[in-house]
């Protein structure tokens, strides 16, 4: 079973994809200028945040891939936002979020080593 793991924040995005052969990262950032409102964490008129066209962004890369299973991290509220976000615009793939876990920015290594450890404590989890 392909396995992957996405940490995520509101401006960032490294997807770690599992293989036989190795670990493939795809590393993706926003193209957007926040607004002042968004970074103070306001509310403002505007009817997608600046991070949501981000979400899209990252959503649709993960939809056309292959991985059966995907780990969800980051160390803000936007892993949860992600998942949310996934939920709503790829419902046929929600269920391949498999976990949705808090980690500070980490080194590649770090990262890949915590999904690691987690998809050998869940092998066949399903959220």
């Amino acid at each position: 079973m392909i396995s992957a793991a996405l940490w995520i924040s509101s401006e960032e995005a490294k997807v770690f994809k599992f293989n036989p052969g190795g670990v493939e990262i795809h590393h993706m950032m926003a193209d957007h200028v926040k607004h002042k409102a968004e970074t103070d964490g306001k509310n403002h008129l505007k009817r997608e945040g600046d991070s949501e066209k981000f979400f899209h962004e990252v959503g649709a890369y993960l939809a056309k891939d292959s991985a059966a299973r995907w780990l969800v991290v980051g160390a803000g509220v936007a892993k949860t936002q992600f998942k949310h976000h996934f939920e709503k615009h790829h419902a046929h793939d929600a269920e391949k979020i498999v976990g949705v876990e808090a980690i500070d920015k980490s080194t590649d290594g770090e990262i890949q080593n915590f999904a690691h450890d987690f998809f050998k404590k869940h092998p066949t989890t399903l959220s």
